[in-house]
């Protein structure tokens, strides 16, 4: 089975055994970017963005804070979100509940990807200078499964991504009853039906699974540069990504928002048709292997499953009570597109927080909402008003009623005038 790691780099088989790794997508170069933070000795300065986070920005974050904070509550707090990636830092930067490797490594990473992916999550805020916040839910407890330890495939320092270790990351989620939600920024090109099982009962059990749809291959030698090389009309990865193609699974994709309004999503990521929503990923901010800050600018779906995952952990703290299908719910229908016409790059359009954690959405505990009460748009749909057959016949009787009285009045008073006057002569 081919895997597929979904930072700026795809894993690409080269023999059954022996992959290699190569760019996903052309890089933009910044400063402070994570790629090239190492990890620091002690005493030694960490890495420190210097801007403010664009997606956090473009996503209205602040003021969803600002929300769950007049309500007395934390962004983030009281929830669990699971990580199967690369291992996340030891050195700060996230809420770390528990490291959990399935690899067989310890200690030392090998691999920047899933710090990036935590800290997109739940980073906490910068105390230096740059201030800022770095992740969405900066309050919410990350457990860290490293189910693989490096994106080279032909590496010997560690394991590479694979289905097996997937598996056994999932398996490491069911026993962790606290989990909330599971980020998962990597992806094998075929079903697996011990992931679909094991997804299945995550969903049973209220557990919002979250996976990336899919970065476009760019070069002849990548992994399904035949079919999605370049870009055509009614091209779909659906049957391609996984586990983002399961149904269970909410499927994120990238907006190029921040690129330039010339810019296609198209040469960036895959069409999908089980896109679910979207997130913007270009100028995050999030946290480096030492511990500091670092700038992330590539048009990837790993960092917008991660937003995702951090919205989400915002809208579990808001409401507590929710099954994983009504957030999910919530999620989609507060988008800034149409769940009734979705989109194979964007789904049902870009989340938006603020709205996800305010409007008056009541989804069934399954998810499914009253098209009755709103409209496909997401806007409620004013009552119509009740029609009342019976009032004109009413109103006719009031009016007849009126014009007997009055006729009725009439004679009294004319009988006792002309009994006076008797009858008239011929």
């Amino acid at each position: 089975m081919r895997v597929r790691l979904l930072p700026a780099v795809l894993l690409l088989p080269l023999a059954a055994s022996v992959p290699v790794i190569l760019p996903a997508a052309p890089a933009m170069a910044v400063e402070e970017d994570c790629g090239a933070v190492q990890v620091k000795e002690a005493g030694e300065a960490r890495s420190a963005a210097t801007r403010e986070s664009a997606p956090l920005e473009q996503l209205r974050i602040e003021e969803a804070h600002a929300y769950l904070a007049a309500r007395g509550k934390q962004p983030g707090a009281g929830v669990t979100v699971a990580v199967l990636d690369s291992g996340v830092t030891a050195s700060g930067g996230v809420r770390v509940s528990e490291h959990v490797s399935v690899t067989g490594r310890q200690g030392e990473l090998d691999d920047w990807h899933g710090t990036a992916v935590a800290g997109l999550i739940a980073g906490t805020p910068r105390a230096d200078d740059a201030g800022g916040l770095v992740g969405i839910a900066p309050y919410a407890e990350i457990l860290d499964v490293r189910v693989f330890d490096s994106g080279d495939a032909a590496s010997t320092e560690g394991k590479p991504v694979s289905a097996d270790g997937l598996v056994e990351g999932l398996g490491v989620v069911l026993a962790h009853r606290e989990v909330d939600i599971v980020n998962v920024s990597l992806f094998v090109d075929q079903p697996d039906p011990r992931i679909a099982k094991l997804l299945t009962r995550l969903h049973r059990r209220g557990v919002v699974v979250v996976a990336a749809a899919g970065n476009r291959p760019t070069e002849d030698d990548q992994p399904l540069y035949d079919d999605f090389g370049t870009p055509e009309a009614g091209q779909d990865a659906a049957l391609r990504v996984f586990p983002a193609g399961y149904p269970s699974v909410v499927a994120v994709s990238a907006t190029v928002d921040g690129l330039g309004d010339r810019e296609d999503a198209a040469a960036y990521v895959l069409p999908n048709s089980r896109t679910d929503v979207a997130a913007p990923v270009v100028g995050g901010v999030t946290v480096g292997v030492d511990g500091g800050t670092c700038t992330v600018d590539d048009v990837v779906t790993s960092w917008a499953a991660a937003e995702v995952s951090g919205v989400l952990a915002l809208m579990r703290t808001a409401d507590p009570d929710a099954t994983g299908d009504q957030l999910v719910a919530r999620l989609l229908s507060t988008a800034d597109g149409r769940t009734d016409v979705r989109s194979p790059m964007t789904g049902a359009g870009v989340v938006q927080p603020l709205d996800a954690l305010r409007r008056p959405v009541t989804p069934a505990e399954d998810g499914t909402l009253d098209t009755t009460a709103e409209r496909s748009d997401r806007r409620a749909v004013a009552p119509e008003p009740e029609v009342d057959t019976m009032a004109a016949t009413r109103r006719d009787a009031v009016w007849w009623g009126v014009l007997g009285g009055g006729v009725l009045l009439l004679a009294l008073v004319l009988r006792p005038l002309l009994a006076r006057r008797g009858p008239r002569s011929p």
